[in-house]
C-alpha cells in the first residue's frame, strides 16, 4: 500500500494538502503531526531536564548529560515521529499498542534512554503528569510560533502594501459612496488609508496577544506532585516552567488549560479577516467600477469563453478563504475553552484543526497582497466620474446657508435640486435658482476635487500610525535577535 505521506496531492481530501499545499507549506513547521509530536517530544524532555534542578529530587544530571537529552529533541527526525506512531498503532517488541499518542511519546522516550545509558530516568519521564499538561503546552507554543514567524510577516506584507497605496494617492479626489450612491468626495489614498488604520490596530493587538499553559496534574490540583514531594514549592516550580516556555502561566484550572486566552487569539484573527473582507469587497467594487485597474497575471485565462475577461480573483480567492478561516476561527474560539467537569475529550480532536483554519487564513492574506500588488488607479475615469456629479456639493450650500442663519436650509437646497446627476453647468443653474450669491461668489468656482476636507491630513495621520507599528515591529525582532 502506497504510504500515505507520500499521496500525491492530487488524491488528497482538503485543498490544503492538494491544490494549495505550496502556499500553506510554512505553516506545516506548527500544525503538522510530526510538529505537534516533535513539540511533545521536546516538552517532556524540558520537563524532565526542569525536575533534575530540584534539589530535593534524586536525579541531578552532569552537563554532559544535559546536553545528550537535548539532542533527543533537537535532532528529532521523521523517522522518530514514525517510530512514536509505531508504538501507538502497532505496538513495539513484545507490547500492544498503547492506542494513545502521549504514552507513545513516554515510550519511545524510554528507548532513548536506554541508548544514551540515562536509565535511571525512565521512572521521572512524565512523572505527575496528564497527557493535557504536554498538550496544552505543545500547542500554544506552536500557535505562538506560527502567528510569529508566519501570520504576522504575511500581514505586514499587505500593511505595507497598503500604505504605499495610501500614500501615492493621498491626495487623488475620489467620488465617494454611501449606501451605494454618490457623496461627498474623499481621496482614493485617504480609503486605501482607513483599511491601514484598522489593520495596524489589528495586527498591534495580535502581536500583544499571550497564550497561557499549565502543569496542574490530572485534575488541576498537583495532588501526585504534592503527595510525594509535600516539601516541594510545586506552585512556584510550574510557574516558572511554564514562563520560561513563553506562555503565561494558568494556576487555577480543571484538567485542561481552559483556553480563554486562545479563543481572544482567535476572535482577534477574525477582527483582521473581517477588515480584510471588508477591503476585498472594496476593491472588487472599485474596480467594478472602473476606478480600479487590476492586472491580470500575464497568459492566465480569465474566462473559458470570453477572451477580453481580465477578472479580480485574488480578491475573490481571498474573500472565500478569509471566510472559511473565520467560521473556523468562531468554532474553535466557543468549542475549545468548554469541557465537561474536569475533562473531556471532545476538544482533542478538535484542536487537530486549528491549522486548517491558519492555513486558510494565510491562503487569504496571500492572495490579497498579490491582489494589491496589482492595483492601479484608472485616474482619469475617477476624474471625469467626480465631474459628472456637481450635486454632491448641496452639502456645502446648505452647511453655507445654515451659517448665514437660515432655519431651513437643507430643506430649500433639496427643493431646488433636480434629483439627477449634476455637471457644472448644471451646478451654476441650481445656484442661480437658489439666489442666494452672485455668479461672483466662490460657490460657483467650487469643484469637486476640492471639497475633500481633511481627507489628505486622515490619510498621512494613518500612513504615519502605520510606519510606526512597522518600525516597532522591526525593533522588537532585532532585540529579540539580538
Amino acid at each position: 500500500m502506497k504510504d500515505h505521506y507520500q499521496k500525491d496531492a492530487l488524491r488528497a481530501i482538503s485543498p490544503i494538502d492538494g491544490r494549495y499545499s505550496s502556499q500553506t507549506a510554512p505553516l506545516e513547521e506548527y500544525f503538522s503531526e510530526y510538529a505537534l509530536i516533535n513539540e511533545r517530544v521536546t516538552l517532556e524532555i524540558l520537563y524532565l531536564l526542569a525536575l533534575s534542578d530540584l534539589p530535593e529530587l534524586p536525579i541531578s544530571l552532569s552537563d554532559t548529560e544535559k546536553t545528550a537529552l537535548t539532542v533527543i529533541y533537537r535532532e528529532f527526525t521523521i523517522g522518530d515521529a514514525q517510530r512514536i506512531r509505531q508504538i501507538e498503532r502497532v505496538g513495539k517488541e513484545g507490547a500492544s499498542p498503547t492506542d494513545h499518542d502521549l504514552k507513545a511519546v513516554e515510550y519511545y522516550l524510554r528507548e532513548q534512554l536506554e541508548k544514551i545509558s540515562l536509565t535511571r530516568l525512565i521512572p521521572w519521564i512524565h512523572f505527575g503528569l496528564t497527557s493535557e499538561d504536554i498538550d496544552n503546552l505543545a500547542y500554544n507554543r506552536l500557535i505562538n510560533r506560527a502567528i510569529a514567524a508566519v501570520i504576522l510577516p504575511a500581514l505586514r506584507a499587505i500593511q505595507q502594501r497598503l500604505l504605499a497605496l495610501a500614500e501615492e494617492y493621498k491626495a487623488l479626489p475620489l467620488l465617494a459612496h454611501t449606501h451605494g450612491r454618490p457623496a461627498s468626495p474623499t481621496t482614493l489614498g485617504k480609503e486605501f488609508a482607513i483599511y491601514l488604520y484598522r489593520l495596524t490596530n489589528g495586527i498591534d493587538r495580535l502581536a500583544s496577544l499571550r497564550l497561557s499553559g499549565k502543569v496542574a496534574g490530572a485534575t488541576g490540583n498537583l495532588n501526585a506532585h504534592r503527595f510525594t514531594y509535600p516539601e516541594i514549592d510545586w506552585l512556584g516550580f510550574t510557574t516558572r516552567f511554564v514562563t520560561e516556555l513563553g506562555l503565561q502561566p494558568t494556576l487555577i484550572s480543571t484538567q485542561i488549560e481552559a483556553g480563554d486566552n486562545q479563543a481572544q487569539l482567535f476572535f482577534s484573527l477574525i477582527g483582521i479577516n473581517n477588515i480584510l473582507l471588508d477591503l476585498a469587497v472594496d476593491i472588487w467594487l472599485y474596480s467594478a467600477k472602473g476606478y480600479l485597474r487590476v492586472a491580470g497575471k500575464s497568459g492566465a485565462i480569465g474566462s473559458s469563453t470570453m477572451p477580453h475577461k481580465v477578472n479580480p480573483i485574488d480578491f475573490e480567492n481571498s474573500e472565500g478563504n478569509l471566510a472559511k478561516a473565520n467560521a473556523d476561527l468562531a468554532f474553535l474560539a466557543t468549542f475549545l475553552p468548554r469541557s465537561r467537569l474536569q475533562r473531556d475529550l471532545s476538544g482533542s480532536t478538535v484542536r487537530r484543526t486549528i491549522g486548517t483554519a491558519f492555513a486558510h487564513a494565510l491562503l487569504g492574506y496571500q492572495r490579497i497582497a498579490v491582489g494589491l500588488s496589482k492595483v492601479t488607479a484608472e485616474k482619469e475615469m475617477i476624474r471625469a466620474e467626480l465631474n459628472t456629479h456637481f450635486e454632491v456639493l448641496s452639502e456645502a450650500v446648505q452647511t453655507i446657508l445654515r451659517r448665514a442663519g437660515e432655519a431651513e436650509a437643507f430643506e430649500r437646497v433639496k427643493e431646488h435640486l433636480p434629483g439627477e446627476a449634476l455637471d457644472q453647468e448644471g451646478f451654476a443653474a441650481f445656484l442661480s435658482a437658489l439666489l442666494i450669491c452672485d455668479k461672483n461668489d466662490p460657490l460657483f468656482a467650487l469643484q469637486p476635487a476640492d471639497y475633500i476636507g481633511f481627507s489628505v491630513e486622515l490619510a498621512e495621520l494613518a500612513i504615519a500610525m502605520g510606519r510606526a507599528s512597522i518600525d516597532n515591529q522591526i525593533n522588537t525582532r532585532s532585540m529579540i535577535d539580538d
